[in-house]
């Protein structure tokens, strides 16, 4: 399973790649049932992988997630929370602290940036940390602004 030829990748991890493209948009996608597909253990998979890659194979599944959804961002007008389930998120929440987490920004901001490129975040005000929070969870004299 592992056979190559030198200067090439394994097989295995090859297959990998493929079924990690096929299923990036399924929730349940997971080294465990990425190994059980492959019929090895999930250890020797991960370890295999980044022997080869010199990147963890959930680090590669989650990049591969937030490339697809900065590119669905980008060329779509799909809301966020298919973008979300097209990646294989099933909280639109999780995708959206993940996806700030990986590029910066939430996915809004990066859309609303100019051609997809990544927005600077603005440096938070001390005055805005200083303020103290209603029992609403907004700072007094804000309103949460409505989802659209």
């Amino acid at each position: 399973q592992t056979d190559s030829q030198p200067g090439r990748e394994p097989t295995l991890v090859a297959r990998l790649r493929v079924l990690i493209q096929n299923q990036l948009g399924d929730h349940t996608l997971s080294v465990r049932r990425l190994a059980e597909q492959s019929g090895c253990t999930a250890d020797y998979l991960s370890h295999l992988f980044r022997e080869v890659t010199g990147e963890t194979l959930i680090g590669c599944i989650n990049r591969l997630r937030m490339e697809r959804a900065a590119r669905l961002l980008r060329e779509t007008t799909l809301a966020g929370k298919e973008v979300a389930w097209a990646c294989g998120f099933a909280a639109p929440s999780y995708f959206i602290r993940t996806f700030r987490a990986h590029h910066g920004v939430t996915p809004r901001a990066w859309r609303a940036g100019t051609s997809g490129r990544r927005v600077r975040r603005r440096p938070s005000s001390s005055r805005a940390t200083t303020r103290t929070r209603s029992t609403y969870g907004f700072a007094p004299g804000t309103r949460p602004r409505p989802e659209r």
